[in-house]
């Protein structure tokens, strides 16, 4: 854990004070998402580490919340001695409130699963130094909160590489959630794989500028097959209304953060997917040694905090093999050179690609990138 001047004791008593009845809600709202293991397990105090998650939207989103409970899961199941918690559904303005509480009850590690509550958990982090506060593709980091995630831009690469091979219009979508630096770095490496495959091909970006928004992501999808005339749909989602809505109008579909198979059916390619749990271990296991610091984590396929789903049964094996092949380089530990190798982020920071990807760099990108 980073030194902190602990000349902040006394504002912090005081926080204390007013948490005790401000925070019931947060902690009724937590209480009610427990396990039955994490319920009778023991408390963050009686533990070897612990750790508890803020949820922003439910569980079972089908994409990005869903991805983070797995690995949640995973980490419950893989850590003896550990104690935890998680809440849904919680919106920004009640963050701090929650994130202290987490803190007043002694976890090691606070978790948040939203880049729009790195604000509300820096001021958390202010007041408990002790405490270490992590936010998933945080904007930005401080003495005492982080930002982590996974490259997921290396599994982009490898699925963008699938969509150049078995698009036959030369012409692939993208609906895209937000435009801040992990998802414009997803995008990047996504094109650069289709580039890889095939050069003719094009990717159409389509932006939502909302992280859920069903109705519109299933719209964009339609506008991108009717006036682009994509086969292939690619997303950045957190529903999966956009690969439902490829599905339904037979053309390729692919998912985002776990596999959507399922959902596509025959129409199914391959999604990049995160193990959130091999980050989680890593973040926990530096906060119960107090080796915890302040700033990156950002980890690849060489450290299997990604990968790539099971294909779907009507990909070519030709294009399956050919996947597998760049995957194993990936595995190896190439990851970056493949797919930043000869472009502007080739020699990029994790820093620089965290928090500085700001636009396209692939001109084969057919989207506003400055919106």
């Amino acid at each position: 854990m980073s030194e902190t001047n602990h000349s902040s004791v006394e504002p912090t008593l005081s926080r204390r004070q007013a948490l005790a009845a401000a925070g019931a809600l947060s902690v009724a709202g937590a209480a009610g998402c427990l396990s039955d293991d994490e319920a009778a397990g023991p408390t963050p105090e009686e533990a070897a580490s612990s750790a508890a998650w803020i949820y922003f939207a439910e569980a079972d989103d089908a994409g990005w919340t869903s991805s983070h409970d797995s690995g949640r899961q995973a980490t419950v199941d893989q850590l003896d001695d550990f104690a935890s918690t998680y809440v849904e559904s919680v919106d920004a303005g009640n963050v701090e409130q929650t994130a202290s509480q987490y803190a007043e009850e002694g976890y090691d590690v606070v978790f948040a699963l939203s880049s729009g509550f790195t604000d509300p958990m820096s001021s958390a982090s202010e007041q408990y130094p002790d405490t270490a506060f992590e936010v998933a593709a945080g904007l930005d980091a401080g003495e005492n909160y982080g930002a982590f995630y996974e490259k997921l831009y290396q599994a982009r690469y490898l699925v963008g590489y699938a969509a150049g091979m078995v698009t036959e219009t030369n012409s692939i979508g993208y609906v895209a959630a937000n435009p801040v630096a992990t998802v414009y770095h997803d995008i990047n490496a996504f094109a650069l794989g289709v580039e890889a495959a095939n050069d003719e091909a094009t990717v159409h970006v389509q932006w939502t500028n909302d992280w859920y928004d069903p109705a519109t992501e299933g719209e964009n999808a339609e506008t991108l097959i009717s006036d682009e005339d994509v086969d292939v749909m690619a997303q950045h989602q957190d529903s999966p209304s956009a690969l439902e809505t490829a599905a339904s109008n037979d053309i390729w579909a692919t998912g985002y953060a776990e596999s959507a198979a399922d959902i596509a059916g025959d129409n199914y390619l391959m999604t990049p997917v995160f193990n959130w749990e091999v980050v989680y271990m890593d973040i926990i296991e530096r906060a119960s040694e107090g080796t915890w610091e302040g700033g990156i984590t950002l980890l690849g396929f060489e450290d299997g905090a990604i990968d790539i789903s099971d294909p779907g049964p009507e990909v070519p094996e030709d294009v399956v093999e050919e996947v597998m092949e760049i995957r194993e380089d990936m595995m190896a530990g190439d990851g970056d050179e493949i797919v930043w190798g000869g472009t502007e982020y080739d020699d990029w920071s994790d820093e620089q690609l965290m928090f500085e990807s700001d636009s396209f760099i692939v001109d084969n990108i057919d989207g506003d990138d400055d919106i």
